[in-house]
């Protein structure tokens, strides 16, 4: 972002994330919720944006957890360009070296495209990396929210583990104006079984389609 790399982490011209919000923490029977403000600096602490991010955790059976990841970018402190780059971008996610498709594991997305080959580069709108642990078939999808900007999203995966939503790279990067915003949501979804086993095409049409919640008096 604006030059800087926030994807690596040694010290010296790299970017760092600093909190500097409020922190909400609520946690209850259904879902707990961590919702934070921070700031992304410069390695010097110079601000470039002010980002707002929730991530709730559902409690679901072992079998199948959900994550939900909502953010949002504020360049509020000027001009931001978001690179066209390669590592990660709105989302990135490493799977363990178990299940990665060097070591046998398979990706799929919800085109039926199957493999690093067919599924670079496209666009769906979820990805599913799944493989063998201890005698057990694991599995990470990525969900993405029809509202995202770019929707479905640009995928970078590869064999070496690398679960990406990346539209920034495929897309060409984008430039925010001061006083504009982005803002993304995923799901992630840690299940057993493959693809198909794990009905991740079903999970996807829940994480679009919520259920209403109302409260009724009597």
């Amino acid at each position: 972002m604006n030059g800087i790399d926030f994807w690596n982490e040694p010290s010296g011209r790299y970017g760092k994330q600093q909190v500097t919000g409020h922190v909400e923490k609520a946690a209850g029977p259904v879902f707990a919720r961590l919702a934070s403000t921070q700031s992304w600096c410069t390695h010097g602490g110079k601000a470039q944006l002010t980002e707002k991010r929730t991530a709730i955790f559902y409690n679901t059976p072992a079998d199948g957890r959900f994550i939900d990841l909502d953010f949002e970018l504020f360049a509020d402190k000027g001009r931001l360009e978001l690179g066209a780059t390669k590592e990660a971008g709105p989302l990135g996610i490493r799977v363990a070296e178990s299940i990665k498709a060097d070591n046998g594991g398979t990706i799929a997305n919800a085109f039926g495209s199957i493999g690093e080959k067919e599924c670079w580069g496209q666009r769906a709108p979820w990805c599913d990396y799944y493989g063998d642990t201890d005698g057990h078939t694991l599995g990470i999808a990525a969900f993405d929210h029809p509202d995202n900007d770019d929707f479905p999203t640009y995928w970078h995966v590869r064999d070496y583990g690398l679960l990406a939503a990346n539209n920034l790279y495929f897309a060409g990067g984008k430039l925010l104006k001061k006083g504009q915003s982005i803002r993304y949501r995923h799901r992630i979804y840690f299940h057993e079984g493959d693809t198909a086993a794990a009905r991740v095409a079903d999970k996807y049409q829940d994480y679009i389609h919520p259920p209403e919640i109302g409260v009724v008096q009597e």
